[in-house]
């Protein structure tokens, strides 16, 4: 479960247009304006999910739950110019990581096409049990190492019968500099927003660790806004190719 968090707010109203994606990627945040996230996760493997829900063979134990934990949050430094801070647990090891950014809005606020670029830096804590045992070669001691994550991205919104939508692309490379990794990701989302208070996407998260097969996962995703400065997710994360998980994650979005 997510820890207990104190929230402190400033009491004004959300300035963004809630026609665009929350986590603001292409678009900049604006100047004096931010954004915080507070999420959970939970993936089991998906034989033991589709014998609990009785669509596969029988569950001969408890299954083993993964869980990930995060905080995400932004604040726009000028019109063009958004900071954020991108954070992460991994309960099973816990392994930490923690991302400084700086994200910088490259095109005209009146187009329709909007490209920014983006720059990372932080740390990642691992426990020494977080390598394969059986490799003895690859046994190392717990410690930490500086993470570099460059990265662009592009969006452009467009009208629906059905409401606004918009669609972005979001590509970083994470660079571990102890261990040499070099881990692409890329995220494509697709959303729409059928009232004042709901948003509704889909998006289609690549990765490719060292000694994994690539992954793609979905995770169709709802978010209603009860208030205008609150709104709750809700989202079904499934491992269409390259992994073996399926869970749900619940989170908190708060505007300001």
């Amino acid at each position: 479960m997510v820890n207990a968090m104190i929230l402190r707010l400033a009491s004004c109203l959300i300035a963004l247009l809630w026609s665009e994606p929350a986590y603001s990627g292409a678009w900049p945040r604006g100047k004096g304006h931010g954004f915080l996230s507070v999420s959970h996760e939970e993936t089991v493997r998906q034989d033991d999910a589709e014998a609990a829900l009785g669509m596969g063979g029988a569950l001969e134990e408890e299954p083993e739950i993964f869980s990930f934990s995060s905080v995400y949050a932004e604040i726009g430094l000028t019109d063009r110019i958004t900071l954020g801070l991108d954070a992460g647990q991994d309960h099973g090891p816990d392994t930490n990581q923690a991302i400084l950014f700086a994200s910088l809005n490259v095109t005209p606020a009146e187009w329709r096409h909007q490209i920014a670029l983006e720059f990372g830096i932080g740390q990642r804590e691992y426990p020494a049990d977080s390598f394969d045992a059986a490799n003895l070669a690859d046994l190392r001691e717990a410690g930490t190492e500086l993470v570099l994550r460059p990265g662009i991205s592009w969006g452009t919104g467009f009208p629906t019968r059905f409401g606004n939508g918009w669609i972005a692309v979001d590509a970083r490379l994470v660079m571990r500099q102890t261990h040499g990794d070099r881990i692409p990701k890329i995220d494509t989302t697709i959303g729409i927003a059928p009232g004042p208070r709901s948003l509704a996407y889909l998006q289609l998260q690549y990765s490719d660790y060292p000694d994994n097969p690539p992954n793609y996962r979905l995770v169709p995703t709802y978010v209603f806004r009860p208030f205008d400065w609150l709104a709750l997710e809700t989202a079904i994360l499934w491992d269409a190719e390259g992994g073996d998980r399926m869970g749900l994650r619940a989170g908190l979005w708060l505007e300001f």
